[in-house]
């Protein structure tokens, strides 16, 4: 291993630290031979480095007659002598697929090359859930276009009577006979996925793709070639498509659109102003989509926090449609307890005759942070619980609706401690106790909630419509609340 040692004493660095990375070192010496790569990266590539010292880059890449060694970035560094960052790289090795940003960076001495070094961070395992998921929703696509034949309506799935949720589902009725790029806003868990997809299924692009990518669970360098594909494969195997291929002549559903990076905003106003994108193999990609995105800031925060390129922003947000929360919806939720109850009636084959007016009570007073998706849950939870042919009661909630709540509160965000109980064999002695210590959340926060409701009052001088601004809540809750309470 004399040339290992002599990249050591020549460019004094410390490899016994890279030994220790999780990141991904290589090494490749002026002519291209391997000459060190530390653990993370033997664990990944699937050789040692025993067994792959000296051997050229293109005998262990299996480049195809030099067709593809452009597209290396170890190479590059060490032809063209320049830094290559980050460049998106799929390829198979040990039969595996493989995806990876790949950083590299030629090393002098005395102005002379003697090496380049590779700084590589595996995204796999990302890349491959990224991908199941958008094979998962090409299959829900077709399911959904069978049901949308069966002459079900694309709007069943949003429910409710509240003045404001009509008027927004009106909104996306009329944007489903448009072709006009849509911007939902709302908090996390409101139902803006429900509401894209209605869209799309009420459209003219029902039949087509509804492709969706989460901003905010995706790396930044990624972002590319999820998108737009990579044709840098410097392995053999077929060029990745990116999601604008396989979403043509769809809509491409963008949630927590803030969290696209600048560069990527700026691409994808270009591509869709354009109409096509050009890869780079040359080859020409007509673009014909419907973009919907969705956001938890509202409009004034996405503008006053610069969340967005305006340029951008202006050309997705053409359609405004701000989804209200659950808690500003209370009237709602009779109407949703009863759609939940019947869905889990025949997903359980049980027949749970309702909920208990306390329950019904309980509902109407938490704040619930999480919206229809935490309430959907919660009725869930409860319906594992609750006897069939009986209705759901206070003792079959889940009990982190009851942690850190006054009335006025919110979820602290504490475990669902009755779902593992449930997961759990406990002794009957085990689930009444358990049943008496949400009993007992639930007395503590109705407690908590009416002390709030009285120092309100008190700060206030009595003044119903001043308290209510207080806490938070309409002047009508207000008095529901004070009757409930027995507070005069």
């Amino acid at each position: 291993m004399n040339q290992y040692k002599n990249l050591i004493q020549e460019t004094g660095i410390c490899f016994e630290v890279f030994n220790q990375m999780l990141d991904e070192i290589l090494f490749f010496d002026a002519e291209a031979r391997l000459v060190y790569l530390n653990p993370a990266a033997e664990r990944s590539e699937g050789y040692t480095l025993k067994k792959a010292y000296g051997k050229s880059l293109f005998e262990l890449y299996d480049f195809h007659n030099d067709v593809r060694k452009d597209t290396s970035p170890a190479y590059i560094a060490l032809t063209e002598r320049r830094y290559v960052h980050n460049m998106i790289c799929t390829y198979y090795t040990g039969g595996l697929k493989k995806t990876k940003t790949i950083s590299s960076t030629p090393i002098f001495k005395d102005g002379i090359l003697v090496g380049a070094f590779n700084i590589q961070h595996d995204f796999t395992q990302i890349s491959n859930i990224i991908d199941e998921n958008l094979q998962l929703q090409g299959r829900i696509n077709r399911q959904s276009l069978i049901r949308f034949q069966k002459n079900t309506s694309p709007f069943e799935g949003l429910i409710g009577r509240n003045e404001h949720f009509i008027h927004c589902l009106s909104l996306a009725k009329k944007a489903s006979c448009t072709d006009s790029p849509v911007l939902l806003i709302g908090e996390d868990g409101c139902g803006k996925n429900t509401f894209a997809r209605s869209i799309h299924s009420g459209s003219s692009r029902s039949s087509r793709p509804f492709l969706s990518i989460n901003c905010a669970s995706i790396p930044e360098d990624l972002f590319d070639s999820i998108l737009f594909g990579t044709d840098n494969t410097h392995y053999p195997g077929p060029n990745s498509e990116g999601v604008l291929s396989q979403v043509n002549g769809g809509v491409l559903y963008i949630e927590n659109v803030t969290y696209l990076p600048d560069m990527i905003q700026m691409k994808l106003l270009h591509i869709l102003e354009q109409h096509m994108y050009t890869r780079g193999d040359g080859s020409v990609i007509p673009v014909d989509l419907r973009i919907i995105s969705s956001s938890s800031e509202t409009v004034t925060e996405i503008i006053r926090n610069s969340s967005l390129r305006m340029e951008f922003f202006y050309h997705i947000s053409i359609v405004q449609i701000g989804i209200s929360s659950l808690r500003d919806r209370r009237d709602d939720i009779p109407v949703l307890t009863e759609y939940f109850l019947s869905e889990f009636n025949e997903r359980f084959h049980k027949k749970i005759s309702g909920v208990s007016r306390e329950v019904m009570s309980w509902f109407r007073i938490y704040q619930w942070p999480g919206n229809i998706r935490q309430f959907r849950s919660c009725i869930e939870a409860a319906m594992n619980f609750v006897e069939d042919g009986c209705e759901i009661r206070v003792d079959d909630l889940p009990a982190n609706i009851f942690y850190g709540v006054g009335g006025m509160g919110t979820d602290t965000g504490c475990v669902n401690t009755s779902e593992h109980i449930f997961q759990q064999n406990h002794s009957e002695s085990q689930r009444k106790k358990n049943a008496f210590s949400k009993r007992k959340l639930y007395l503590d926060a109705q407690e908590k909630e009416r002390e709030d409701i009285i120092e309100a009052l008190q700060e206030s001088g009595g003044n119903i419509s001043q308290s209510a601004r207080i806490l938070g809540i309409s002047r009508q809750l207000m008095r529901y609340r004070m009757k409930k309470y027995h507070i005069e």
